[in-house]
């Protein structure tokens, strides 16, 4: 474990140390933002609250928020419990109700005592021609007056947690922010107008207009570049700890790659032999690979690592491939033992599923060389995992998967050669925020034996036709997915749900099996229900987005996707391509609700015309904002607390050109700047970069 720097203990301090945090109030803040008081400072406010309009009551304009100060006339007690408790005040001008339901008696007279002044702050409401203010926001002492009549910050809240206590927690917290020395060159810091960071932190938890609660105001701004150098200079880091590692090259006998076509019943595409050419180029090298290979859904990237595996396993070495779900591992098993039965190849598969006897054999046979490939989920990352000789791991990125995994896996080899493998293509300025300069290899093109999908924009209106398109491909012995947006009904949407949907098929198509699978269903009974549409007990499956990373059904012919308008771009692209994976036509309808607003309109107009990833990636960027596009969940990007990827964008090159500076003059971050900068990761909680830099 890295020791913290002292001055940054306070950051991390646990939220219990704070006055006024009991184990409720505890429990709570942690399960929303996180244990450490830093996961606080980072939540920043979404709104303000003016407090500072004062006048008279006379004066009050109705539906304004206003600080008053007032003397108290009388308390009405109701003698229905249900009816209000009001409390009459005034001033020089007139009168005004402090109305409370179902208020606590002892507690309003203590607060609001006859005859005494107050300060009262809250909204200003007319009922019956008289002036009121529901449940005031603020009571308080005269001589509290300059604590009342502020601007507050509105920050967003979890359930039982209220703006009150969190902005008073969080005062707490800034009243205590340590100074810590600059970490950027001072020409960046003038050139952007930025303040410290201690500064921004200050006066983002204290806007005093709307202004202020931009995104790119300065304060912001510079907090967000912040976190993507923090990310940036880690990247830089994993990198030069991989490329400076002592590689003797791997070298093998490319027969290998032939024995491979020989065993497949289709033909390798010029794209996929040039990856495969770039990779095998790149393991050669005297220092291991860092490759993203990036393909459209349908590309071939799987058959691609496989056989950049089986060319680094030819040469004597172990090799792993890990993926997203545990049911994807398991075809890929079967798939790789089909395609390299000839071979005399030791595979093995490692997830969740695997039983305790099963996992012992593997550890034994990872640790004493016998397992030639290991497919696994991210049971991978398991300490008690020792390979004898891991020298290729491929993975794939469609799950997440950050600088912290990829340093954990580079401590079960000196020298690995690392695959990213993702479907969906990024913009080359997105795709910087996760793999930096990362060389990339790209397959643009896919196989020619596979059918070219069509797709159809259909009103919902035309649901009755849809149906028997569906009726006609379950009939002919296919499988068909339906997919709709929600998974229970929606008071403000008027979208059919995953679940309405399932029992209206379910009444169309009584002969037939259907499946239910969404979010909210265990991980257990999603795989069992998916492995049944594999095996064809299921033949349609009705579910939501969860589809979109999951296993080939080669059977799958038609895809139905249920109010497509509300679907973005690369969400479209990416569940079109869960059908088309076998030798047949298939088809994807998009079936839309009218009238269409004008980028939903282009959307499913770009859906009907390309089947290329590429070119889809780009016209979401232009259509939806980057942040849309490329959600955590699709790309792998990082979960960040302050960067806002839409408004963001012009930040991630100037952060990778900071970075490069610091490759270039200060690697080991030994100067003064140097060591600021490892104050800025240990902020971050980029501890494993230290590490990194720690042991040379």
């Amino acid at each position: 474990m890295i020791q913290r720097p002292e001055k940054l203990f306070f950051l991390f301090k646990p939220i219990n140390s704070l006055i006024g945090v009991g184990p409720r109030i505890s429990s709570l803040l942690s399960n929303f933002l996180g244990d450490s008081l830093i996961n606080l400072l980072f939540h920043l406010p979404i709104n303000i609250i003016d407090r500072t309009y004062s006048t008279n009551i006379n004066l009050a304009e109705p539906g304004k928020i206003i600080t008053l100060e007032l003397t108290v006339s009388s308390h009405v007690i109701p003698k229905n419990r249900k009816l209000p408790y009001r409390v009459t005040c005034y001033d020089d001008s007139g009168n005004i109700d402090l109305v409370f339901f179902k208020a606590k008696q002892r507690y309003i007279k203590k607060i609001l005592p006859e005859k005494k002044k107050c300060i009262v702050s809250g909204k200003i409401e007319v009922y019956n021609g008289q002036k009121q203010i529901s449940h005031p926001d603020r009571i308080g002492l005269l001589e509290q007056i300059n604590e009342i009549k502020t601007i507050e910050p509105v920050y967003p809240l979890t359930a039982g947690l209220s703006q009150k206590i969190l902005s008073k927690l969080i005062k707490q917290i800034t009243n205590n922010i340590p100074e810590l020395n600059e970490w950027h060159r001072n020409e960046i810091i003038i050139e952007n107008s930025w303040v410290s960071w201690k500064d921004s932190l200050i006066n983002a938890h204290r806007p005093k207009k709307n202004l202020e609660l931009n995104n790119n105001y300065f304060t912001r701004e510079r907090l967000a570049f912040d976190e993507l150098f923090a990310n940036q200079i880690a990247l830089s880091i994993y990198r030069k700890k991989i490329k400076e590692s002592d590689s003797k090259g791997i070298i093998a006998n490319k027969s290998i790659i032939d024995k491979v076509k020989n065993n497949i019943d289709f033909k390798l595409t010029h794209s996929q032999l040039n990856a495969i050419n770039e990779i095998i180029n790149d393991l050669s090298l005297h220092s291991p690979m860092i490759r993203l290979l990036q393909g459209d859904v349908g590309s071939g990237k799987t058959i691609v690592s496989l056989i950049s595996m089986l060319y680094v396993i030819n040469a004597g070495y172990q090799t792993a491939i890990m993926v997203p779900t545990s049911l994807l591992a398991n075809q890929h098993f079967k798939n790789f033992q089909k395609i390299t039965h000839s071979l005399k190849i030791n595979i093995s598969l490692l997830t969740r599923l695997t039983n305790e006897k099963e996992k012992k054999k593997i550890y034994k046979g990872l640790e004493d060389g016998s397992i030639d490939l290991l497919i696994g989920t991210h049971s991978i990352f398991q300490k008690n995992i020792n390979f004898k000789n891991l020298a290729f791991i491929v993975i794939d990125e469609q799950h997440r998967f950050g600088v912290k995994q990829r340093m954990a896996l580079s401590n079960k080899s000196v020298n690995l050669n690392t695959l990213f493998m993702t479907a969906t293509p990024i913009p080359r300025t997105l795709s910087l925020t996760n793999y930096g300069n990362m060389e990339v290899s790209k397959i643009n093109e896919k196989p020619s034996s596979k059918p070219k999908i069509k797709t159809f924009a259909i009103p919902i209106n035309k649901l009755q036709n849809i149906y028997e398109r569906l009726k006609s491909t379950i009939n002919n012995d296919l499988k068909a997915f339906w997919i709709c947006p929600l998974i229970e009904e929606s008071e403000t949407l008027d979208i059919s749900n995953v679940n309405r949907r399932f029992d209206e098929l379910s009444k169309l198509l009584p002969k037939n099996n259907i499946g239910l699978i969404h979010g909210k269903i265990s991980q257990e009974i999603r795989d069992k229900t998916m492995k049944e549409f594999l095996d064809g007990e299921i033949n349609l499956l009705v579910g939501t987005t969860v589809i979109e990373v999951g296993i080939d059904i080669p059977d799958a012919n038609l895809i139905i996707i249920e109010h497509a308008e509300r679907f973005g771009l690369a969400q479209l692209h990416q569940l079109r391509g869960r059908v088309g994976r076998g030798t047949k036509e298939s088809n994807c309808i998009l079936l839309y609700d009218q009238p269409l607003t004008h980028n939903a309109h282009q959307r499913i107009d770009v859906m009907r015309k390309t089947d290329d990833g590429f070119e889809i990636a780009e016209k979401d960027l232009i259509l939806r904002g980057p942040g849309e596009v490329l959600g955590t969940k699709q790309s792998g990007l990082p979960d960040f607390k302050l960067v806002n990827l839409d408004e963001h964008m012009h930040l991630i090159e100037l952060a990778n050109k900071e970075t490069k500076i610091i490759e270039k003059n200060d690697p080991l971050l030994k100067s003064k700047r140097g060591k600021c900068i490892r104050d800025l990761l240990h902020i971050f909680e980029k501890e494993d970069a230290i590490r990194y830099i720690l042991s040379g």
